[in-house]
């Protein structure tokens, strides 16, 4: 790790998405709504914004106002098109794809009804076959449990990912649980509730940054 993202929704509630690997830049902020992109832009980092994007206007009308990369999330998708499309207006390397889960099973809207009983892996692989340029995997049903996320699962998507960016949240509560995510290959843990909480803290943000690299990552 190099450094520290923060990621705010517009509820105010404060997120942080911790760097574990020396990949991933070190600050980025979002959103669910553009109202204040415009005032967090000018931040020094890497600004990344969900705004429920599903079709490529909202997409470009994030990236107009100082957006770096849109969060695309499976649950606000309507059509198995609407991914590419996104990225053949903007391009995939402004585009990350949220993996949107409940308890390990896909969240999606009717019109894809269709792949609520595909697995994980698939689904992050046609992500990335349609141009995303990085997979963020959030179990809703593990926010806020301090349960920790699906290391399995992100070990399987690492291997099929190969070196795509892979982020990773829901139920992240200590240091170790950051340890052994960067150590399955993830690049970055999404946090909100162990922070507010004091369960991880700026001395665990300081040693994830002096550990040397993990051998997952460094095979990459």
């Amino acid at each position: 790790m190099r450094g520290r993202t923060s990621m705010i929704r517009c509820a105010l509630a404060i997120l942080t998405l911790l760097a574990l690997s020396p990949t991933l830049r070190p600050i980025a902020l979002t959103i669910t709504k553009d109202a204040r992109v415009q005032e967090l832009a000018p931040l020094a980092g890497t600004l990344l914004v969900d705004g429920a994007v599903a079709e490529p206007a909202a997409a470009t009308a994030l990236l107009r106002r100082g957006v770096a990369r849109v969060v695309v999330g499976l649950e606000t998708l309507r059509g198995v098109g609407d991914l590419a499309a996104i990225v053949a207006a903007v391009g995939g390397d402004r585009v990350v794809f949220s993996l949107d889960l409940r308890h390990g099973r896909p969240v999606v809207q009717a019109g894809l009804q269709g792949l609520a009983a595909s697995d994980a892996e698939s689904l992050a692989v046609r992500a990335i076959e349609a141009g995303a340029g990085a997979v963020l995997v959030l179990d809703l049903g593990r926010v806020g449990t301090g349960g920790g996320v699906d290391l399995r699962l992100l070990a399987l998507l690492r291997r099929a990912l190969g070196s795509t960016e892979l982020l990773a949240g829901g139920g992240v509560r200590t240091r170790r649980d950051l340890d052994r995510m960067r150590d399955v290959g993830c690049d970055g843990a999404l946090v909100a509730s162990a922070l507010h909480a004091g369960e991880i803290g700026a001395a665990d943000v300081a040693a994830l940054g002096a550990d040397p690299q993990s051998d997952a990552n460094a095979s990459r």
